[in-house]
């Protein structure tokens, strides 16, 4: 129990002390989203999608890895930003790592303690509910959802910082392929 208290402190310390939000406002625009235009362009940006969330939660340990289709495929569906449910899990229970056994629930939701069916349950339930209920209802950056999703007022510098995770390894991986 000392263990995870000093893990869960590292961690809330070392994500409070970073200042640089890079793309709170951009989270929900266009540009973050798969664009629809055509199935080709679809099928390529998802497929990078699922490599980037499957690589940075192998490198996390997460039990989320085998979810990165998941993940992606309820971006698409609900319209919102492929790396935005992955980082949440990321902030509220380090990918799964932190969490009530047995409940799939690694969005903190209900304190942790809301049971959800399975991981795919759980990601297209909060995928749905971050559209419907927060995107939906008027919210249009990260910082508009962190205000509405959680009381701490540093939730959305906190949650950037895994979306950064996922887009810095994005990044890397196109860089890599030009170069093939």
């Amino acid at each position: 129990m000392n263990k995870i208290l000093i893990i869960s402190f590292v961690l809330l310390l070392t994500f409070s002390l970073t200042s640089t939000i890079h793309a709170v406002d951009s989270v929900h625009e266009p540009s973050a989203m798969i664009s629809h235009g055509g199935d080709t362009d679809v099928s390529r940006e998802a497929l990078l999608k699922k490599r980037v969330i499957s690589r940075v939660l192998s490198k996390y340990n997460s039990t989320l890895t085998d979810q990165a289709e998941v993940f992606v495929d309820a971006a698409i569906k609900y319209d919102i930003d492929p790396y935005l449910v992955v980082s949440i899990s990321g902030l509220e229970s380090f990918f799964g790592r932190f969490m009530v056994p047995g409940n799939y629930n690694a969005w903190g939701w209900g304190g942790g303690y809301i049971g959800l069916e399975s991981w795919e349950n759980a990601i297209t339930t909060i995928s749905k509910a971050l559209h419907e209920r927060y995107y939906g209802r008027g919210a249009e950056t990260l910082a508009d959802v962190g205000r509405i999703y959680a009381e701490s007022p540093t939730w959305a510098v906190r949650v950037q910082f895994f979306i950064d995770q996922f887009y810095k390894e994005e990044s890397r991986l196109q860089k890599l392929d030009e170069l093939l």
